[in-house]
This record gives C-alpha cells, sequence and structure tokens, in this order.
C-alpha cells in the first residue's frame, strides 16, 4: 500500500509526537496537505503549545502558516530581513546595526529598522548628501492576519457566521484570507 503525499505528512507529524517532545522542528508541516487539514495540523499545533507547552520551529513558504506564529522571522535571498508577530520590542535588540548594500544595488536593512520604517516597501531617495540617506514612503506589504473567507470563491455562497471548512453548496475547501 502506498501513501498519498498528505498521508505521509500526517505520519510524520503523528511520529514526531510520540516521544512527547519539548520542542518540534517542522520543515513545511502543511505543505502536501490540502487546506481543512492544514488548518487542522495547525490547531493541533497550537493545542499541543498552549496545553503541553511544547514549542515549535516552522520553516516555511505559506504565510498563512506563518501567521499561525507568535513571532515569526522573514528570509529573504538567505537574509534575514524582518521580524514580525506581537509583543516585539525593537528597543531589546542591539543597538549596533549594518546597512548591507550588495553588487545589484539590493540594500539588506537591519530587522528592527525595517520595522521602524514601516516594513518592505517602495521608497524614495531624498536628500543624498554626504553619506546621507533619507528614505520616504509607505509600507506596502506586511504579514497581516488570516481568517476564513466570507464568500465561497467558486459558487459565491456566504458563509455568514459559520465556522464550516467546506462550502455546503459546492463542496469546495474554504479559504483563509489575508485581512
Amino acid at each position: 500500500m502506498k501513501l498519498s503525499g498528505g498521508e505521509q505528512q500526517r505520519v510524520a507529524i503523528a511520529r514526531a509526537l510520540i516521544t512527547n517532545p519539548r520542542l518540534i522542528l517542522a520543515d513545511e508541516p502543511t505543505g502536501a496537505l490540502d487546506p481543512i487539514t492544514s488548518r487542522e495540523v495547525l490547531a493541533l499545533f497550537k493545542k499541543l503549545h498552549e496545553k503541553d507547552g511544547v514549542s515549535f520551529l516552522i520553516v516555511t513558504h505559506s504565510k498563512e502558516v506563518a501567521s499561525f506564529a507568535d513571532r515569526s522571522l522573514e528570509l529573504r535571498d538567505g537574509r534575514f530581513v524582518a521580524e514580525h508577530g506581537e509583543d516585539i520590542d525593537v528597543d531589546d535588540l542591539s543597538k549596533a546595526r549594518e546597512l548591507i548594500i550588495d553588487e545589484t544595488g539590493t540594500v539588506t536593512l537591519p530587522p528592527d529598522i525595517l520595522l521602524r520604517i514601516g516594513g518592505p516597501g517602495k521608497y524614495l531617495t531624498n536628500d543624498v548628501d554626504n553619506g546621507r540617506l533619507s528614505l520616504q514612503g509607505e509600507k506596502v506589504e506586511s504579514m497581516g492576519k488570516f481568517e476564513l473567507a466570507q464568500i465561497c470563491p467558486a459558487c459565491k455562497y456566504d458563509y455568514g457566521d459559520s465556522d464550516d471548512q467546506e462550502c455546503p453548496a459546492c463542496g469546495s475547501s474554504r479559504p483563509m484570507v489575508e485581512v
């Protein structure tokens, strides 16, 4: 008997939980799962964290999975570019900062500076004199919060106050949307 990718993923998660670990390292734990099963796995992780004190280090490309975490670190091209989450005190971060400009002119800002200026986005440079750089702009991207969609994208069914994971009208998986 051959297991599907989703079944293999669930077996791997179950195997990791058997020893009652204090820390679980999870590389794309919901990668092979459908949206409903993914949310069930994340709900299980949350329950294990809150009731049993299990911590998780999750690697993901999914903003939805990243939004599940209390704290997330964002990497781009192998560089740490931002920290997201609640109760992040940028004043607790070290005071020395390094600005990295690579050979293509790409600038990598320290995460606390990036948070203070509003996060990743488009910025204009002003007053570039005597080795000083002034940036002006607005944040155009964020990790955001996710919630269940109110309207089914397939058949336009209105879920109202329901927490249904599947559309009762057409049976499609209810998506999560960034708010």
